[in-house]
């Protein structure tokens, strides 16, 4: 059995092995110590969190006010798109219908053509009184103020009754160079 002196040295033994662990009052303030640490780290996570989520929310706002930018801009266009085709259709109906308008008048015409009769000349009617006298101007001064034309406002060759150019004659003939056929 032990004795008591076993008991004592047990004892002792288990008094040293208790000092190893901490008191109530060191345990209370190293609790306190951790609970002020999680504390900071939870601020500092609900800081971060907060200024994720105000970031998330920033970032929200600017796609909805794209969106609507982007719904308003595809609806304007929806409706310029409409209105063109609406006035493109319009103008389409009414070329059709100017265009049916035009036929029956050509229709009318060309029936009222139809149902003419050539009845060949009719009486010569009275004379009328003499007309203004023709330009004062010689045929010589009217050749000359013909000369004086230039570029397009020259008189073309084929404007002329009677006039034929010999085989002979330059592509650009002067005045002289033109055969006159009387």
């Amino acid at each position: 059995m032990p004795t008591q002196n076993d008991f004592k040295n047990f004892l002792t033994d288990k008094i040293e092995e208790f000092k190893k662990y901490p008191t109530k009052r060191e345990f209370l303030d190293a609790f306190q110590k951790l609970m002020e640490r999680l504390k900071v780290v939870e601020q500092n996570l609900t800081g971060k969190i907060d200024t994720k989520t105000q970031q998330a929310i920033d970032d929200f706002t600017q796609l909805k006010k794209d969106c609507e930018k982007m719904m308003k801009d595809i609806e304007a266009d929806n409706k310029s798109t409409f209105s063109n085709v609406k006035k493109w259709a319009i103008e389409k109906v009414n070329e059709i219908f100017i265009k049916s308008k035009i036929n029956e008048k050509i229709a009318e015409i060309d029936i009222a053509l139809a149902n003419i009769k050539d009845g060949g000349e009719g009486p010569i009617g009275p004379t009328g009184p003499p007309g203004e006298p023709g330009s004062p101007d010689t045929p010589i001064e009217v050749r000359d103020k013909l000369e004086t034309l230039e570029g397009d406002e020259r008189l073309d060759k084929f404007a002329i009754r009677g006039i034929t150019v010999s085989s002979s004659a330059p592509d650009n003939p002067k005045p002289y160079d033109i055969w006159i056929k009387c």
